[in-house]
């Protein structure tokens, strides 16, 4: 069982810069975007994100949070509330999303 109330670092391949991450007793947040890149590259990936996720079964919402690791502008962030708390959540949200994603140092 993944511990609660941990931050992690993720790469997604094909994405230039590691999103983070965050795990918190029955949710996974994910950051899709951070506001101060804004480009159309980002939006077309949270949009990706947000199509993938309307045929999920599980709970989810965008929310724009600001993340500690950030300064200034907030993320768009995918929160997600599995049935079950996953063993990884870098392979959960891979299968989820159809993206490869892995948790980094």
């Amino acid at each position: 069982m993944a511990e609660a109330n941990r931050t992690v670092r993720l790469k997604v391949d094909g994405w230039s810069n590691p999103r983070f991450g965050r795990i918190e007793s029955n949710l996974i947040a994910f950051e899709v975007m951070w506001f101060g890149c804004a480009c159309s590259t980002c939006f077309a990936r949270l949009d990706a994100v947000k199509n993938r996720m309307k045929g999920s079964e599980v709970k989810w919402q965008v929310r724009d949070i600001m993340i500690p690791e950030r300064v200034v502008m907030p993320s768009a962030t995918l929160m997600v509330e599995p049935k079950e708390m996953p063993e990884r959540v870098d392979s959960y949200l891979s299968d989820l999303l159809g993206l490869q994603i892995r948790e980094i140092a």
